[in-house]
């Protein structure tokens, strides 16, 4: 049979050619590479670089913050895996309970299809019992990716016109600007089926209350929890009418800003209403790390995120996708304006006078007796409240009294213009912990 075919091939050159530019093209076509062939049509076999060995499982996440893993486990984890049990294909389901959190893995048969076994999983959800569960907890299905879908790295920096890195971002602002507007935009791109953020502080509204104040007002903690609740809600009502004209009333109590939550009302006392001003302090602070993760780049903290490519799509135009929608997103990042520090030139104290800057106060200078007793003159000077881009000089003691020292000021800086927040520095991941490349 091979020896005819040898033959035939042999004796027909046409066809052998014609054979062969059919096996090349088609070679070409579905080569899992991305290649630029112009109008050539291209469909790339989908290929990893860490082939997808795990089982078929679907993933249900069940948040209750605050609570040990006993009550996790009692409460949450052993309703759910006895309810879940009863799913058609489901070969063994497996549970964690940890400290504020329940995760359950269901573990289905290989023959069954992906997408399939989640509209079952969510079908079950939904039909739950009511009081099986506590009072606001909500299970909710993993996104349809597996283990292995991690494909893509990114962190988010600041860079200068040239694209060196630059300072003057806080890992609050890198994070704000990574929940509400990178990661949205990646999350849009075709075949993604989850960005997570990774690193910074989320930024919250915290209020801090005052033990001795709820006790002199008789207050209690649960009071001030519902009028904080309350406080942000805007209400809604019937229309009225005034000379044929009808007029919706509505309840405008959005918070817009840290004063509207002070103004708040706990409760009435004698007509006499009891704010959150009053038994507590209201400010914009981080929310505490205990359960978000940490990302550690070069030995500082870095704020980025994650790509996860959904099942069945491939990799590498997951990627592509990825890359060019942050191109996109390069052009409308904020930007700041920074101060560069440049060459010191020393000037006589008299020229800072028209600045508004008084030597004299308190907040800037020291005291001599404070100067003689450390013994360390620039060390002390500096570690009072100095404003910014002022830098003071000391020169030769003097036994005058007052002017101990002759100070003289310098005036060492100029702002700039750093260019826009530049891009995502962005990292394919490659397999492996700490392995990136650019």
């Amino acid at each position: 049979m091979i020896n005819r075919a040898v033959k035939y091939f042999l004796e027909n050159k046409l066809i052998t050619v014609l054979f062969f530019l059919l096996i090349v093209g088609w070679g070409l076509a579905t080569a899992p590479f991305n290649w630029d062939l112009g109008g050539f049509p291209r469909d790339p076999v989908a290929v990893d670089a860490i082939p997808d060995i795990g089982e078929n499982q679907q993933i249900v996440f069940t948040e209750w913050m605050g609570r040990s893993p006993q009550d996790v486990e009692d409460q949450i984890t052993y309703p759910l895996t006895t309810s879940l049990l009863g799913l058609p294909g489901v070969k063994s389901v497996r549970s964690n309970s940890a400290f504020g959190f329940s995760s359950i893995y269901i573990i289905f048969e290989e023959d069954i299809e992906f997408y399939w076994s989640r509209s079952r999983a969510l079908e079950k959800l939904n039909s739950l019992p009511s009081g099986l569960l506590p009072e606001g907890v909500q299970p909710k299905l993993g996104p349809d990716a597996t283990a292995l879908g991690q494909v893509y790295w990114y962190t988010l920096e600041g860079r200068d016109a040239e694209g060196n890195p630059s300072g003057g971002w806080n890992p609050e602002e890198l994070r704000t600007i990574q929940d509400y507007y990178v990661r949205y935009a990646l999350t849009a791109v075709e075949g993604v089926a989850e960005v997570a953020s990774v690193g910074g502080y989320i930024k919250e509204y915290q209020i801090d209350v005052d033990p001795a104040a709820l006790k002199a007002y008789n207050v209690s903690l649960m009071e001030v929890m519902d009028a904080v609740r309350k406080s942000n809600l805007d209400v809604s009502a019937n229309s009225i009418e005034i000379n044929k004209v009808d007029y919706y009333i509505r309840g405008l109590g959005y918070i817009d800003e840290l004063a509207d939550l002070d103004k708040a009302v706990v409760k009435v006392t004698n007509n006499v209403p009891i704010r959150i001003q009053d038994v507590a302090r209201v400010n914009v602070g981080p929310q505490p790390r205990n359960m978000s993760g940490i990302l550690d780049k070069g030995g500082a903290e870095a704020v980025g995120g994650v790509v996860i490519a959904r099942y069945g799509d491939n990799p590498l135009q997951v990627i592509e996708g990825v890359k060019k929608e942050i191109e996109k997103l390069s052009i409308g990042l904020p930007s700041k304006t920074l101060c560069r520090w440049h060459g010191i030139q020393t000037h006589p104290r008299t020229l800072l006078r028209p600045l508004g800057i008084n030597l004299r106060d308190p907040g800037y200078t020291l005291r001599s007796n404070q100067l003689a007793d450390s013994g360390n003159y620039p060390g002390d000077l500096i570690h009072g409240s100095q404003p910014p881009c002022l830098l003071v000089d000391l020169g030769t003691p003097s036994t005058s009294g007052a002017d101990v020292f002759h100070f003289h000021a310098v005036l060492w800086s100029r702002c700039q213009h750093h260019g826009p927040f530049r891009h995502c520095h962005c990292h394919r991941y490659l397999g492996g912990f700490g392995n990136y490349s650019e």
